[in-house]
C-alpha cells in the first residue's frame, strides 16, 4: 500500500526526529511536512508507534493516511517534476506498478 505520511510540528526537535523516523522507514519527502512512500501495513504500525513514543504529552499532530495506487494515480503535482511511475516485471513474471520518487 502507498502512505502519505503529514506532520504539523511545532517543536524543532521533535520535528526533526519525526522526518528522520520517515526517512529510516523508507519514506521520501514530497514537501516539507509531506512523505509518501510504499510500504506494509505493519511497517507503517511500527512507524505510528515509535513517533507515538516521541510524542509523550507534546504538541503536534501525525496523520498517516493510506491510498490505492489507482487513487495515487489521479494525484496533481503542480511543480513537481520529480515523480515518476514505473512498470515493472515481477520475480514470478507479473507487470507491476511502482513508483519512484527521485
Amino acid at each position: 500500500m502507498f502512505y502519505l505520511v503529514s506532520y504539523d510540528i511545532p517543536n524543532d526537535s521533535l520535528r526533526t526526529k519525526t522526518a528522520k523516523l520517515c526517512e529510516n522507514y523508507g519514506f521520501q519527502r514530497i514537501q516539507f511536512s509531506v512523505f509518501a512512500g510504499e510500504q506494509t501495513r505493519n511497517m507503517v504500525e511500527m512507524l505510528i508507534m515509535e513517533i507515538s513514543d516521541l510524542f509523550a504529552k507534546r504538541l503536534g499532530k501525525v496523520v498517516v493516511i493510506p491510498i490505492c495506487f489507482r487513487c495515487f494515480e489521479k494525484i496533481s503535482y503542480i511543480g513537481m517534476s520529480d515523480l515518476l511511475i514505473t512498470k515493472q516485471k515481477s520475480a514470478f513474471g507479473f507487470e507491476e506498478e511502482k513508483v519512484v520518487i527521485l
